[in-house]
């Protein structure tokens, strides 16, 4: 902090490192080697009294305040560098409310329970923005790797079993189907172009979505308003016109190399058909 207000510009922090062989445990006054008569003469009982008792004026405990600094909390090492590790606790009381009766929550005979959360984060005083930055990316990792080590078999059928299934079912298709795919492809590809123009052009407020519901009204279709997501941006209506007029071009520029190049495709189908037909053969 600086005059009472959290530093938000990396280029304030002023970087200052001490090489150590492990990464120091809580409670630890860690020091640097300017001053021998503190690293060499003083354990870490007289030291963490000297940062505990400011009122200590020896020269060793002034020593110690200028060239050692007080760890709060235990450190792991993240790409060789030491990270303060934030103690993150929670508590739970379950209990069952009715009937009076009943106290155990998980008794078939509970109709009514309460549950009640609560939580502790213990961390140092003063706020830094760069390790409460690095402490929230390495939970939110620390959740995803447990989320897919707690998964993993699903990760692994649905990420090689069934993809190597569909697969083969789109190679053996292909035996029957080429153009149909390849043209369904290419299709679908301007389909999603168009769509994504469109809701550009929306969200800048050019086009007035109020039509598609005008449309759905008069075919008989009552399946309910249009998206709030149709509604013109209140905040990026700039940046979304841009983006409207640049899918324009590439939709525009797609759609001209699709039709000069319409007979190399349907040359490519019937190439990918026979390649098909010869890889179905080893199955």
């Amino acid at each position: 902090m600086q005059d009472g207000k959290i530093k938000t510009n990396p280029l304030d922090y002023k970087f200052y490192g001490i090489c150590v062989n492990e990464c120091p445990y809580a409670s630890y006054v860690l020091c640097n080697a300017d001053d021998p008569l503190v690293t060499d003469n003083m354990s870490q009982q007289q030291r963490l009294h000297c940062i505990d008792d400011p009122n200590d004026s020896t020269p060793q405990c002034e020593s110690v305040r200028e060239n050692c600094w007080y760890i709060p909390l235990n450190m792991s090492s993240i790409f060789w560098r030491c990270l303060p590790d934030y103690v993150v606790t929670k508590g739970e009381d379950v209990r069952c409310v009715f009937p009076s009766g009943v106290k155990d929550a998980n008794d078939p005979a509970c109709i009514l329970r309460i549950d009640e959360t609560n939580g502790t984060v213990t961390r140092p005083a003063q706020p830094n923005l760069l390790y409460d930055k690095i402490n929230q990316a390495r939970s939110l990792w620390g959740r995803w790797v447990g989320d897919v080590a707690r998964s993993w078999w699903v990760v692994a059928l649905c990420g090689v079993g069934l993809a190597l299934f569909f697969g083969l079912v789109y190679l053996l298709l292909l035996r029957w189907c080429a153009g149909v795919m390849v043209f369904l492809t290419i299709v679908l590809v301007f389909v999603m172009l168009i769509a994504f123009t469109f809701f550009c052009y929306v969200k800048a407020g050019i086009f007035d979505p109020t039509f598609v519901q005008d449309a759905l009204d008069q075919a008989g279709d009552s399946g309910g308003t249009v998206s709030q997501q149709l509604v013109p941006s209140s905040t990026n209506k700039t940046k979304f016109k841009y983006a409207a007029y640049l899918m324009t071009a590439i939709t525009i520029v797609l759609l001209l190399i699709v039709f000069a190049i319409r007979q190399s495709i349907v040359n490519a189908v019937h190439i990918i058909s026979q390649a098909a037909k010869a890889l179905s053969k080893n199955f």
